[in-house]
């Protein structure tokens, strides 16, 4: 079992005026977001830095890949996920990597 999630770090690069701005035009988020893959004792198996505009289907997508190169996809069984990836994304990624994503919180 794996739990995977993603956390916001707001701004630019520097800091500055940006920091805690929520970004360009229609909202885009400035910064970059940490995708980390816990096992069930809290053991980090796998990190990962994504800019903070990437979507949560995406964000797993990317972790799931990152696992199966790491060669640590093959002994999953379970996937845990928070709500901010879409049911359809979870029944899709789940099928494509052969493995049970569920959505949790």
């Amino acid at each position: 079992m794996v739990v995977i999630d993603t956390h916001l770090a707001r701004g630019a690069s520097n800091g500055g005026l940006t920091f805690h701005d929520r970004g360009g035009p229609y909202g885009r988020t400035k910064g970059a977001k940490r995708i980390v893959a816990v096992d069930a004792t809290g053991l980090p198996v796998g990190a990962l830095v994504v800019p903070a505009s990437t979507h949560e289907n995406g964000t797993t997508e990317l972790m799931l890949e990152h696992l199966a190169e790491q060669g640590v996809a093959g002994r999953l069984d379970l996937v845990l996920v928070d709500r901010g990836v879409t049911a359809a994304a979870a029944r899709t990624l789940g099928r494509q990597h052969d493995v049970e994503l569920r959505r949790v919180g």
